[in-house]
């Protein structure tokens, strides 16, 4: 399936953990107020490597993009695996998000510890982060 036709919930709800009533793909604030946007933290470490987990997580991740695109929303990605590092900082320029999304190649160790930290980073007071990762 081309990454551009992904059904985002559906990629989630078969390969990763969809929490009711806290995970939602619908649109994520009403209109007027502060600037809305995602935040995407994706795990890139070794344990997502094989053409299933990385490849999964770049789908979805992909999707969600898409799914943002469609409100005009900001995103911003986050990639970790060793240590975090700022993807895309809060954009609309959608397709070279989803380009960077798309070079993420899974190595190093699983640290996760600093990417709160850099998300707060991002200054964005109204937010819904989502988290890709293998890890539980």
């Amino acid at each position: 399936m081309p990454l551009r036709e992904l059904d985002a919930k559906a990629s989630i709800a078969k390969y990763g953990v969809l929490i009711p009533n806290v995970t939602t793909l619908k649109k994520m604030y009403e209109e007027g107020g502060s600037q809305r946007a995602l935040i995407l933290v994706i795990d890139k470490s070794g344990s997502m490597k094989g053409l299933i987990r990385i490849e999964r997580a770049i789908e979805a991740s992909v999707g969600l993009v898409e799914q943002v695109r469609r409100s005009g929303d900001l995103v911003s990605a986050i990639a970790f695996d060793t240590f975090p590092w700022l993807t895309s900082p809060p954009s609309r320029n959608y397709t070279e998000i989803i380009n960077k999304i798309c070079g993420l190649i899974a190595d190093g160790s699983t640290s996760i510890s600093r990417v709160p930290e850099m998300a707060l980073e991002q200054r964005l007071s109204r937010h819904a982060t989502f988290i890709i990762t293998d890890y539980v």
